[in-house]
């Protein structure tokens, strides 16, 4: 079995439904199929449910949709159930999933897949910490799979949950590469792909670092820090359940998937450094190179023409703090002196 991870842009339009719904039919299978909310709809669901918005433009958005893919018409009525049932806040934004998860369904379905709808509030939880409940969740989903039946295709939600007194939840954004990854623990699967928009992880935001670079193999370590140190392409605890079994993770890109992405994995992490990675917090920047290397003086030297607030060398990354402002030329500076010599 493997889990498959599609991200907002994915499921983001008709069109991008239907390119998904092609490359989730030419998987190996059995596979488990995770998915984020339409993109865009994560927000205007919060919006809504802090008073604000239109509930109706969510509904229309998702019916068209659902009429452009040329779904039956009780699709519409389901939509509507849906919005219909949610009351709390956080209901309310878990409809996003449920939404994009229905349609996705629909169309497999029309398309002659044998899937199933497997509902993620039946088996994701998390502890009163706030904390995914593994054992529960590893119980759960089998049980939720098995009660479904034999299927070819399992649809569900990413992102969302239930806490640890029965009420609807949310992860963090991004949660849905989280979700994946818990799923591929909880079910033993040989590997987890995540879709999105870009052809894997970059040796930094190509956005803000134009000679960035795709990678095409990470270490568990490095991949988990990257993540922590800012690297928006994965959810910062993502990682930690595919080292706890051992399974790779792909990174991949659902606009063009002939690319060949990137695959973390069980990898030993050579001397040297692979990427350059930014968290901004007001006006303070902590800029880190990731990587394993005795290059402290030279990454001094490099940043030197900036105001260095701080610099601190730690486990698998260097880290330097400076002005949000002088962020981007500390990333340009790092990643031209000790990423493009490669």
């Amino acid at each position: 079995m493997i889990i498959m991870k599609f991200g907002g842009t994915s499921v983001g339009s008709a069109e991008r439904i239907a390119a998904t719904a092609d490359i989730i039919l030419s998987a190996k299978h059995p596979v488990v199929v995770v998915l984020s909310a339409m993109s865009g709809a994560t927000n205007s669901l919060l919006a809504l449910s802090e008073g604000k918005g239109s509930q109706d433009s969510i509904i229309e958005r998702h019916t068209a949709t659902a009429e452009s893919l040329g779904l039956p018409k009780n699709i519409c009525s389901k939509i509507h159930a849906i919005m219909d049932a949610a009351s709390t806040p956080s209901e309310i934004v878990a409809c996003g999933e449920l939404l994009s998860t229905t349609i996705m369904h629909s169309y497999l379905c029309s398309k002659g897949a044998d899937a199933a709808w497997v509902p993620a509030l039946d088996f994701m939880s998390v502890g009163t910490d706030g904390e995914p409940d593994t054992k529960t969740i590893k119980r759960s989903a089998k049980t939720a799979i098995e009660k479904t039946g034999q299927h070819d295709i399992y649809i569900t939600q990413g992102f969302i949950c239930r806490d640890s007194s029965g009420a609807v939840s949310t992860l963090s954004r991004g949660g849905s590469d989280y979700t994946a990854t818990l799923l591929g623990e909880a079910l033993g699967a040989e590997s987890v792909q995540i879709w999105t928009d870009v052809d894997g992880v970059y040796t930094a935001d190509p956005r803000r670092v134009q000679t960035a670079r795709r990678i095409p193999k990470m270490s568990y370590a490095q991949a988990n820090t990257a993540a922590r140190r800012g690297a928006k392409i994965l959810h910062p605890d993502c990682i930690r359940p595919a080292e706890r079994a051992a399974f790779p993770v792909q990174v991949l890109d659902s606009f063009h998937p002939e690319t060949g992405g990137t695959i973390i994995g069980n990898f030993n992490d050579d001397k040297g450094f692979v990427a350059i990675a930014s968290l901004e917090s007001g006006n303070c920047s902590e800029v880190s190179i990731i990587g394993h290397g005795d290059a402290m003086d030279d990454i001094k030297q490099q940043l030197s023409p900036l105001n260095i607030l701080n610099i601190v060398q730690n486990d698998g990354y260097v880290c330097a703090q400076v002005s949000t402002e002088e962020a981007d030329k500390a990333m340009n500076l790092l990643h031209d002196a000790f990423i493009n010599i490669k």
